[in-house]
């Protein structure tokens, strides 16, 4: 609901003036975050060593000294939900982790565009990500406004739908909202995504093109054999 808020700043000064943001998480406390719910109702969801290797795993910092990480909740929270939606049994560990990352990752970001026009897509893995592959960031306003000019209905709820779905977040950077991709842990499935994309609406223009000139060949050969027929021979 962010980007909603942002557009309606000026009717609601005080309640803009009091965000907080949300910081990042020590390992220690990353690992409660993971460990300690996984315990209630006597469920044993994940075992503490194991909440341990995922903070490490999530962080990319395997091996480290927990006091050493600092963690992203959102992201943190989003892969232990992932690894649970792909459990049979909600169980958790490391090795899910290991074995299933990439097609944990890459499920979440195609949910996440669930029921958006494709022009959402485009925004993301144009506007958000660098030629080099990094994490870029763009004006809440600038968001909206490719939307717009993409023909997106409602541009506004498109965006609040990726925020609420944890793909994007926004920050304030020298008193402008800007939007960014949550994590670089998701950089390589927008780049991967993005490449197929492109690959896609080369094939489709492709096979238009050549179903054009198809249609062009067989009309000109129609009327040579007409002309030949006419001609008497």
């Amino acid at each position: 609901y962010l980007a909603s808020l942002e557009a309606r700043k000026q009717a609601l000064p005080s309640l803009m003036r009091n965000r907080l943001a949300l910081e990042g998480l020590r390992g220690p406390a990353a690992v409660d975050a993971v460990f300690r719910p996984a315990q209630m109702d006597g469920l044993n969801l994940v075992s503490e060593a194991d909440a341990k290797e995922i903070v490490r795993l999530v962080a990319k910092m395997p091996g480290s000294p927990l006091e050493a990480i600092m963690t992203v909740p959102p992201i943190l929270s989003l892969i232990c939900d992932e690894l649970n939606r792909a459990s049979p049994t909600g169980q958790i560990s490391a090795a899910q982790y290991r074995e299933q990352g990439d097609s944990i990752t890459e499920s979440f970001y195609q949910r996440s565009f669930e029921g958006l026009p494709d022009a959402v897509h485009d925004l993301v893995e144009t506007k958000l990500v660098t030629a080099g592959g990094h994490r870029d960031s763009v004006d809440l306003a600038v968001a909206v406004a490719f939307l717009e000019s993409s023909h997106v209905s409602d541009p506004s709820a498109a965006l609040d739908a990726l925020i609420d779905r944890r793909l994007v977040n926004v920050e304030e950077y020298h008193g402008r909202q800007r939007i960014e991709i949550t994590h670089d842990l998701l950089l390589e499935v927008v780049r991967r995504e993005g490449e197929s994309r492109k690959t896609e609406r080369r094939q489709r223009t492709l096979r238009i093109r050549l179903l054009w000139l198809a249609s062009i060949l067989a009309v000109t050969s129609a009327i040579a054999v007409g002309a030949l027929v006419l001609a008497g021979y």
